[in-house]
């Protein structure tokens, strides 16, 4: 039983109206179901209204089958009476006659029996008349939100957009060669520019022209991967000479981790070999080094003696009011770090308080340091020092 109710929707006439709210604001969608102004009948099914029907006479409700009356009772035949048999007149009396007994008078015959009446038959209830078929099929599809669709289906595959409600013929899909129109009666067709629009399910997108058919479709749905082709390995190439010992003359079939030229020398195992051939294979070694010949090879130069490393000298502090700046070492690890100028609040690390991060003293330095000043090491922690040692 349908009921009535206030409800809105977002046009000036249920006519066109494309969803049906229950505030005036449009923000609440109505439920799904059949929706009427009397004149007209469309359904509402996921916030979209499909298309309208027009409003018929309805169909009769069948009366109820009546019970076949009971016949009635059929009377009685009343008994007949029976006949009082008449005295025949008294003929004249024969002479000697002999006496003839009368004869008993016949019974008379029974009635027949009435047939009993059939019952009637019931009426055949009314056949209603088959529904009509319909026309249309209404189809969804999704546009950019403006009822435009986009450049190419890669694009309209990875959009959603808005759901816009069409027509077409009935029994039709969203496929290849399927006209969409915009009415039921399926007499305006649907034409935007040419674009790619998608199928409610998201599977497909779909290239509609200006005429309004579907003339191409392309799957939503990701290609599987193609697996890597695994790389053919490449063998490594083999260095492999025949060495004679540069002071027995003893030969030795290897393997060298590098191509060396003809001549030259390699010290391997504390002994000095002289490249003397190429060869197809040999046992692998690592020689400690390579020289151009056996005569270098014996007769290594020394190693020159490094240098001593000068040691930094921490200038003389700078007071500057009660700020000082000290040349000192500072790292993440204690005893480590880098040399430069640092300000503190006093003119060794071992008095300072505090370390600032300018040269007027006027904000402390962030984060967690070891200083060292000498041998003395001392950890900042962005407020403190918490720790003192030696190196």
């Amino acid at each position: 039983m349908a009921t009535r109710g206030t409800y809105y929707f977002d046009t000036e006439s249920f006519d066109n109206a494309t969803t049906v709210y229950n505030d005036a604001a449009l923000t609440i969608v109505s439920s799904n179901g059949w929706y009427s102004n009397d004149s007209i009948v469309r359904q509402q099914i996921s916030g979209v209204l499909n298309a309208q029907q027009f409003c018929g006479t309805p169909i009769p409700t069948p009366a109820p089958i009546p019970s076949p009356p009971t016949p009635p009772t059929p009377p009685t035949p009343p008994t007949p009476p029976s006949p009082t048999p008449v005295a025949p007149p008294t003929p004249p009396t024969p002479p000697t006659a002999p006496s003839v007994p009368n004869p008993p008078p016949p019974s008379p015959p029974s009635p027949p029996t009435p047939p009993s009446p059939p019952p009637p038959s019931p009426p055949s209830p009314p056949t209603p008349p088959s529904p009509p078929t319909p026309s249309y099929t209404t189809l969804l599809i999704r546009d950019n939100g403006s009822g435009a669709g986009w450049q190419t289906s890669s694009i309209a595959c990875s959009n959603s957009g808005s759901i816009n409600a069409l027509y077409a013929s009935y029994g039709s899909t969203l496929s290849t060669g399927t006209y969409l129109f915009t009415n039921a009666a399926l007499t305006v067709a649907f034409s935007p520019t040419n674009a790619w629009f998608l199928d409610e399910p998201r599977n497909n997108a779909l290239f509609i022209d200006a005429s309004g058919q579907i003339t191409s479709t392309a799957s939503c749905a990701a290609p599987p991967p193609t697996p890597p082709t695994p790389p053919t390995p490449v063998a490594p190439p083999v260095y492999a000479y025949k060495l004679q010992q540069c002071t027995t003359g003893a030969f030795y079939d290897v393997e060298l981790p590098q191509q060396v030229n003809l001549g030259t020398s390699v010290s391997y195992a504390g002994q000095c070999w002289e490249v003397y051939s190429v060869i197809s294979s040999g046992a692998g070694i690592s020689p400690q080094a390579y020289f151009n010949n056996c005569t270098a090879c014996l007769n290594p130069p020394s190693p020159p003696t490094p240098p001593t490393p000068p040691t930094p000298v921490a200038p003389t502090p700078t007071p500057v009011g009660n700020c000082y700046n000290l040349y000192l070492q500072r790292g993440n690890q204690i005893c480590s770090g880098s040399y430069g100028t640092y300000y503190f609040n006093n003119s060794t690390l071992t008095s300072a308080t505090q370390v600032f991060s300018d040269g007027s003293c006027s904000a402390l330095m962030s984060g967690t340091y070891y200083f060292r000043q000498g041998n003395t090491y001392r950890l900042w922690t962005g407020s403190q020092f918490v720790q003192t040692g030696s190196c």
